[in-house]
């Protein structure tokens, strides 16, 4: 709807919903892990958006490091910042935008592609659940730090 201003405020209560919708989506006999990702990725987008300046031109092309420099890295200390470029770092390979349009079997791909560049160990089980559990646990972090840093 045109009209309706989205403030910081806005996503920042935003970035929670959509890390809750991620966890329920890894899990049950109805899980979706490509969507289960996509929505971490998206509450990581939503927290880094709540930083930027009101009326600043948004970043199209969902780049979480482009969205931290010219917000969150503006406003937390040297090693608040190396604590979430080393987050953001982690979950770059891990998350991008078209991640909503694979399938259960092109996303296990994906995971199984992923997992074996840097992983040596065998996984047990599905990749993508593998992979899903490192996306929630850098997501969990890197909201943590967001909301550390918009309460300062």
């Amino acid at each position: 709807m045109q009209g309706i201003e989205i403030r910081p405020k806005h996503y920042m209560a935003a970035a929670t919903p959509r890390f809750t919708s991620a966890q329920r989506l890894a899990k049950g006999d109805e899980c979706d892990m490509a969507a289960a990702t996509y929505c971490a990725g998206l509450a990581v987008e939503c927290a880094l958006k709540s930083f930027l300046p009101i009326g600043r031109e948004m970043d199209r092309r969902h780049n979480l490091e482009a969205l931290a420099q010219r917000g969150v890295f503006l406003r937390v200390d040297a090693s608040q910042r190396e604590r979430l470029v080393s987050l953001l770092t982690e979950l770059k390979p891990l998350w991008k935008n078209s991640l909503r349009y694979y399938s259960p079997e092109r996303f296990e791909a994906f995971s199984r592609h992923l997992v074996g560049q840097w992983s040596e160990k065998s996984v047990k089980g599905s990749h993508a659940g593998y992979l899903v559990r490192i996306v929630l646990s850098t997501t969990e972090a890197i909201l943590k730090e967001c909301k550390k840093a918009w309460q300062s």
